[in-house]
Formats: C-alpha cells, structure tokens, sequence
C-alpha cells in the first residue's frame, strides 16, 4: 500500500533582540510568517491543505548576577484555519551555589499532527484507517492538538573519595487539551484516529548519576519512568509500546596515553503494554504486556595519530546478549490476510551484530 507525500514550505522570521549594559535585562521581538502546503494519500485517503499562520511574539530576559535567570515570552498567531491563538512560555533558573542549581520550564503548544506520516509504522499492517471527523474545514477533519507542559529539573555536582560526581532528577508533566487519538484496541483490524474525548497526560521522571570512580574510569546510570495514559473508546489506558520503566549502566575507561577508548552498556527495558488482539482467533494473539529484556552492547577504539590526522580504529558488538523478538508478525504467513500486522515490535528482531570501522579527522 503506497503512500504519497509532498510538503512546500516557506518560512520567514524577524527578530529584534537588545539588552541593558549590565545584560540584567533583555528583551526581543519579533514576528513570523509560515506558509504551508501538503498534498497525501494513502490508499483511498487523499487530503490536501494549506495552512498560513501569522504570528508576532516578545521575550523578556531577566538575570540577577548569574544566579537567578528568568526568560517570559508570549507570542499571537492568527491561523487561516483556527484563527486566533496565544502560547505563553516561561523559563526559570536558580543557583543555591555553583554546585547546585535548580531549573523551571512551562508553557503552551499547538501543532496540526500529521496523522498518516507521523504514523507511518501502522501502514505496514492490513488495518484498515478510520478517521472519525468533527469539523471538515479543519485538517483531516479533526482539532489541533493542544498541551501544557511544566516541569523541573536539578543537578547538583559533589565529590566522592575525592573525585567528581554528578546527579540529576528530572520531572515533567504534559496535559493534553485536544489530542489526535491513535487507537489501536477497539478492533484489532482497524487504526481508528479521532479528537480526545477525556483526559490524556503523560507524566515523566528520570534520575542520572555519574561519577570518576578512578582516574579515566567514569560510571554513568540512569532510571527513567513513563506514566502516558490516554482515553481511548475502552477506557483510560496506558499508550501502547512504551516502557513504564527503564534503566541503564554505563562504563568508559581511557587509557593515560588516550591510545585506547573502551565503553560498555547494559540497558533494561520494562514492560509494554501491547494493542489488544483478544477477538482474533487465538493463533493470531499477542499478551497484553510484552515481557522485560536486557541489552548489552560495547565498543573498543584504538586512536592513533599520524601527522595532522587522528585516527581511530574501534571494533564494538550491539545486542550482545542476542535477545530477540520471537514471532514478531502477526499472520506472517498471510500479507494479505486480515490479521496481518507487522507493527508489534516491542523489542531487537535482529539478533547479535559485530562491527568494526575506521574514521579520521584531519586537523
């Protein structure tokens, strides 16, 4: 099934910036001018539009001697298709001292999505694409996508046994207003795509630590955990294919004379939740959840320096551990059948690769 796409842009933008002599304050200004034209079709779906959007924006800076800063900035569109809109956006960082420092972000955005080329690893399946419309003067009949997102982030550098160490959290919120919803549960042979009905958010955290256990010898892992939920026609559910959980260790040495480079890393992937296949015959199922998996991959590097080149020489192997996805087609044996989706991929399909290569910079 063939997809066509063909997107012209022209993009045209005007900034004024300044600043007091003592760079405490600063402001810019500006306005923006896009206009956009798509033409797509995917099988018997065929759209084509034009968006204009005209905009005029102004930023304020404000920084009291590298220990508070503060960027405010608004900006006004007015679209030929939603018309008028704001967006509001708001940046904030605070150093308790050099070590230390704590960072705000928040703001609105709107976007069209893109609904066939931001979703194009569904087309690999026989689904069949159902676009429930609302309003047909906008594009592929549905609203705009609109979120807020906020959140925080703090580092903090320290010392153990005397060398450099590092942390950092991160926690981040997104609510969406309106959301293109991609639903994949209500009948296993459909992609239905409609406006969100209820509520939509996406809650993120991620801690990183690193530090110079020994001289050249540096540790660095990190945890992250997703909570996307959206409301689909069979409830609040977890976005499908998205780990809840995962983590990684790294390890990198360098030797004194900086001929050898080695690197290692181990990543965990948690569980995912997968689209619900329960009203297929039952040798077209999948489980609900896909399982945990680990990954190791590494790499050695050999540099040399010859006249005014360097030259590194690195032999690595990803996938170390030759985990792999078993079955991971649906109806495999049927491309044409109405169970077929390759889409599913949860986890390597490929199994443990060797590589090796040689890259030089001139100086």
């Amino acid at each position: 099934t063939e997809y066509k796409g063909l997107q012209k842009t022209f993009y045209a933008n005007y900034i004024l910036q300044g600043s007091t002599k003592s760079s405490t304050h600063g402001y810019k200004v500006g306005a923006s001018f896009l206009n956009d034209s798509i033409n797509e079709s995917y099988a018997t779906l065929k759209y084509q539009r034009l968006e204009q959007d005209i905009g005029v924006f102004t930023e304020y800076a404000l920084n009291i001697k590298d220990r508070f800063n503060m960027v405010a900035g608004f900006r006004a569109d007015y679209h030929n298709i939603y018309r008028l809109f704001f967006t509001p956006r708001l940046h904030m960082r605070y150093a308790f001292n050099t070590n230390s420092i704590l960072r705000f972000s928040g703001g609105k955005a709107l976007k069209t999505a893109n609904i066939l080329s931001e979703n194009m690893n569904l087309m690999p399946t026989s689904r069949n694409w159902i676009i429930e419309t609302s309003n047909l003067n906008k594009p592929y009949g549905l609203n705009p996508e609109i979120g807020w997102n906020y959140g925080l982030n703090y580092t903090h550098k320290l010392s153990l046994n005397y060398r450099e160490a590092y942390f950092t959290i991160d926690l981040y919120r997104t609510d969406f207003k309106d959301q293109i919803v991609v639903d994949l549960d209500f009948n296993p042979q459909q992609v239905w795509l409609y406006n969100l009905k209820g509520v939509s958010f996406s809650n993120t955290a991620q801690f990183e630590f690193g530090w110079e256990v020994r001289k050249r010898l540096n540790i660095k892992t990190a945890y992250r955990y997703v909570e996307s939920k959206t409301s689909y026609k069979s409830g609040l559910l977890q976005v499908p294919l998205i780990s809840i959980h995962r983590g990684f260790l790294n390890l990198s040495y360098e030797t004194k004379n900086k001929h050898w480079l080695m690197d290692g890393t181990i990543q965990y992937n948690g569980q995912k939740r997968l689209p619900s296949t329960k009203v297929n015959p039952a040798e077209y199922q999948r489980e609900n959840y896909s399982p945990n998996f680990y990954q190791l991959l590494g790499q050695i590097t050999y540099v040399a320096k010859i006249r005014q080149a360097d030259f590194h020489v690195y032999l690595g192997i990803e996938n170390a551990l030759n985990y792999k996805q078993s079955n991971p087609i649906v109806s495999s044996s049927s491309a044409y059948g109405p169970y077929f989706d390759a889409s599913m991929i949860w986890g390597p399909i490929y199994g443990r690769m060797l590589y090796a290569g040689l890259r030089y910079k001139i100086k």
